[in-house]
């Protein structure tokens, strides 16, 4: 939006989830409470008439007041730079368009403009590439019991979970006749964390061909909208670990 503005040129936004709240506010998306759910809301899209009087409750005295204080930072921010450039809340509203990551195969329901498009699983490579060797011969070895994926993401990692919640994760995957690639970075060196035989850590893992292997049987996620297009794609059955707002 801001370079529309300095470069007088259209623009197109990108959303990396489903947009039904925050920035959504100030564009031409239509975002009725009385069936579109504002984030941590709680409900659906079928609301009985105290749920509709909720979710307006959230929009008006949480998520508004919230994008009010965002953009202001915001606005702070790009004066410094651009003093004679319109509040971002009035960028946003200007925008050609958006390109949202969702679907309606999992979204809720809701009107759009014909400039805003949905283009959830466009990540997605009908042919997957092919693994690395070591991650190659553990799914193929796993054809008996088959293997997990487990992937949290860029926020589960040994600097910010406590030993103790890694090792019963051990524990608990030490248990299962299935082989489990996890991503993971590398333990400290002092690290008294016992890594079980059946458990292959790596810091970073292509997600998406590990989908389409045929031994996997199941995906371990943080609910990352990618890692869940690429799931239902792949006909992967999914066990849902969300961390933060979004997932």
């Amino acid at each position: 939006a801001l370079a529309s503005h300095v470069l007088k040129t259209p623009t197109m936004a990108y959303w990396a989830f489903s947009f039904s709240s925050g920035e959504a506010e100030f564009t031409t998306m239509a975002t009725p409470p009385s069936h579109v759910p504002a984030f941590m809301s709680e409900v659906t899209d079928t609301m009985s008439f105290s749920q509709r009087m909720w979710n307006t409750a959230i929009k008006f005295f949480w998520a508004r007041p919230f994008m009010l204080l965002h953009t202001t930072v915001t606005d702070h921010v790009i004066s410094q730079y651009y003093p004679q450039c319109p509040k971002s809340c009035d960028l946003l509203s200007d925008l050609n368009g958006a390109m949202i990551n969702t679907d309606f195969v999992l979204d809720y329901p809701r009107l759009q403009p014909s400039t805003f498009i949905n283009v959830g699983g466009m990540q997605i490579s009908e042919t997957p590439n092919p693994l690395p060797k070591d991650l190659q011969k553990v799914l193929d070895s796993s054809e008996e019991h088959g293997a997990i994926l487990f992937t949290m993401g860029f926020i589960f990692q040994p600097k910010a979970v406590p030993e103790s919640r890694i090792q019963a994760i051990f524990d608990a995957f030490a248990q299962l006749p299935q082989k489990v690639i996890m991503k993971l970075d590398a333990l400290p060196a002092d690290s008294k964390v016992k890594v079980p035989s059946n458990v292959y850590l790596k810091p970073f893992l292509p997600q998406q061909d590990i989908l389409a292997h045929k031994n996997l049987r199941l995906f371990i996620t943080h609910c990352g909208m990618h890692g869940v297009m690429e799931a239902i794609y792949h006909g992967v059955p999914m066990v849902g670990m969300p961390v933060f707002v979004d997932q």
